[in-house]
């Protein structure tokens, strides 16, 4: 199968020889992400920044929506751990790692989430159904869904906006890649 790009992993001496990510593409709407970085996929700020760069590549890189499979091309598919001397040394590190778990807990909570299975299948349905009326009809509610619209709307395009510049300029650097 042959790669539709290719996203470099630096190399973090000694233990980390460096290594790379190849996107490929089985059937439409389906990318399999293959990650090579011996001797055991660890996540390093390098591993964890190539894969952050793939997946901005699929979306920011005119590529149709789909399934994102992730595989690995060495025998460890993940690491058991982090690189724990590394990750304590470098600024940055655990925002960097967390950052997506982090977005995902906000998406949790701001949806309460984690109270909806305790309502059974019909309270869930009966509470989306209703939710936008009941807030419609509270003049403090419409007021403060419209902020957060706008809002939400304005960071989306801010990172669209950014993830596109980086992309352009990715392609730019990488005229190598097969995309």
């Amino acid at each position: 199968m042959e790669p539709l790009f290719t996203i470099p992993i630096a190399a973090l001496p000694p233990n980390h020889p460096g290594g790379e990510i190849v996107c490929t593409v089985p059937r439409p709407r389906t990318y399999v992400l293959t990650f090579s970085s011996p001797p055991d996929n660890r996540m390093t700020t390098p591993f964890c920044r190539a894969l952050l760069s793939a997946l901005d590549v699929l979306e920011f890189g005119d590529h149709e929506s789909g399934v994102v499979i992730t595989t690995s091309a060495i025998p460890k598919f993940y690491s058991n751990g982090l690189d724990l001397e590394h990750a304590v040394a470098t600024d940055g590190f655990w925002a960097l790692l967390y950052e997506g778990v982090e977005s995902a807990l906000k998406f949790i909570d701001a949806r309460g989430i984690e109270d909806k299975g305790k309502t059974g299948v019909y309270g869930v349905i009966k509470a989306e159904m209703y939710k936008d009326l009941v807030r419609m009809l509270k003049s403090p509610g419409l007021e403060a869904e419209d902020a957060r619209f706008d809002a939400a709307q304005e960071n989306e395009r801010e990172r669209k906006e950014f993830g596109k510049v980086w992309y352009e300029q990715w392609q730019r650097e990488n005229q190598k890649a097969k995309l």
